[in-house]
């Protein structure tokens, strides 16, 4: 969600700015936090997870989507295909034992 990418670099750049005044030579000791206050991302529900998942016409919608959230989404895809293969090949196993029985 291109609201989530925008928030972050908007967080980073927060952060940036505080830091940068932490290593001044001077730092005002007063107030070191001098960065604006840090927005919320915005958190999707397992099912708009699932949804992002099953869905790659919804990712292209909704891009640019954070890195963490496409490596989530990667990673539920991969483990999805595991499952599917697994499955696929216990299904096989299984005929391939009707076969020589019969």
């Amino acid at each position: 969600m291109l609201e989530n990418v925008t928030i972050k670099a908007y967080n980073n750049a927060s952060i940036l700015k505080t830091i940068k005044v932490k290593d001044a030579p001077i730092p005002h000791l007063a107030d070191l936090d001098i960065g604006p206050p840090l927005k919320s991302l915005y958190f999707y529900s397992d099912d708009e997870v699932r949804k992002l998942v099953d869905n790659e016409a919804l990712c292209s919608l909704f891009a640019p989507l954070l890195a963490s959230l496409l490596r989530e989404i990667i990673s539920i895809r991969d483990h999805d295909q595991d499952q599917a293969n697994t499955k696929r090949q216990a299904q096989k196993d299984k005929e391939k034992d009707v076969d020589v029985s019969t």
